[in-house]
């Protein structure tokens, strides 16, 4: 068997195909769409057009990456974490308790492209301020929300074999001018985009046939293509060769191998003594972007996985941005995510998981 990745590899016959037109409503933009390079250049750019300016607070969730409360703060304003609930949703009573006078926007994430209740953002709403929601790990919902954000964006590169991309989707009129008169360098990061590209290639290449070479020369390029990301502090477009990319991939198709790979392996996993599934259905605005799962000892599990070809993560350390918020840090102790296999590679995938014992 294959390694099993969360980052899908390119082959050189995608970058011949023909594109479609109508590839950002795949996506789910259903306003008026920004193409920007980066997630964090979507964040930006949404922050700037409510008019948030120096020193005003943004709520973020205590369980999110560590580098958006750093880049929060960086770019002046304060990140003021609210805890979320054991299996991920939103409480507004407690993001009621992180808003202060300064507050300009809540930003809350759609995790593992699991979407927020739609009583929970309705609530939200009724708190008056601008909603950015945080799809950065697969497809945004679209027209199938309940409740709409004033923002939502996502990172297409979380999903796609693409070596760059985020679309940020401006959805209430009321910002969708501001957005045209924030300052944007229309440039693209070219050194990206190559060091992504031959990543992403030679990545292909393990998925046909699994060598250590390969796996040390598609790390290299892949560290090196962190570095030229993050070269950029201010937001960059998306890369032509990006847009070209992204319009060839059938997002429809996607969504329902993601939705069935996950569906598979939550039943394989039901039973296992020592991982158990966060959420064992799926709603229907639902985009996995890998499955989610509760243990004690998430570091051990991790590095056996790794060592078996799996590559299983911990998304995210949080400790420092969440020392008095004990739900997102005791998450950060316990949730494993696991990749989604591609339909072919699952069987091998579940067999290499019961035989497990870590």
């Amino acid at each position: 068997m294959g390694n099993i990745y969360f980052e899908r590899g390119l082959n050189l016959s995608l970058l011949l195909r023909k594109g479609n037109h109508d590839w950002l409503a795949g996506v789910g933009a259903i306003g008026e769409p920004v193409l920007l390079s980066r997630g964090r250049d979507c964040l930006y750019v949404a922050l700037r057009a409510i008019g948030a300016e120096q020193g005003d607070a943004i709520s973020v969730p205590a369980f999110i990456c560590a580098e958006v409360p750093r880049l929060i703060a960086e770019w002046g304003f304060s990140p003021i974490p609210y805890d979320i609930e054991p299996d991920l949703s939103l409480s507004p009573d407690l993001v009621k308790k992180s808003l202060t006078s300064r507050t300009r926007a809540i930003l809350y994430v759609n995790y593992f492209g699991l979407q927020q209740p739609a009583a929970s953002l309705d609530k939200l709403k009724g708190l008056g301020l601008p909603l950015v929601e945080d799809n950065c790990q697969a497809p945004m919902a679209g027209s199938k929300r309940a409740v709409q954000p004033d923002f939502a964006f996502t990172s297409m590169r979380k999903y796609l074999p693409v070596p760059d991309g985020a679309v940020l989707d401006v959805i209430d009129n009321r910002w969708r001018e501001r957005v045209g008169g924030v300052t944007l360098r229309r440039r693209t990061n070219g050194q990206l985009v190559r060091w992504r590209i031959a990543a992403l290639l030679v990545r292909g290449q393990q998925e046909i046939r699994d060598r250590r070479v390969l796996r040390l020369l598609a790390q290299e390029l892949f560290s090196k293509a962190e570095q030229a990301l993050r070269g950029y502090d201010v937001p960059v477009a998306m890369h032509g060769v990006s847009r070209r990319l992204a319009a060839t991939f059938d997002i429809a198709a996607i969504r329902t191998e993601r939705r069935s790979v996950y569906e598979k392996l939550v039943t394989a996993m039901k039973t296992h003594p020592a991982l158990r599934p966060l959420r064992l259905e799926l709603a229907a605005t639902d985009c996995p972007h890998c499955c989610p799962l509760l243990t004690d000892g998430n570091r051990l599990w991790r590095d056996a996985l790794n060592q078996r070809g799996i590559e299983a993560a911990i998304l995210w350390k949080v400790e420092q941005f969440s020392q008095d918020r004990s739900i997102s840090a005791e998450l950060s102790r316990r949730i494993l995510s696991l990749p989604l296999p591609r339909l072919e590679a699952l069987r091998s995938c579940e067999e290499l998981m019961s035989s497990l014992d870590v």
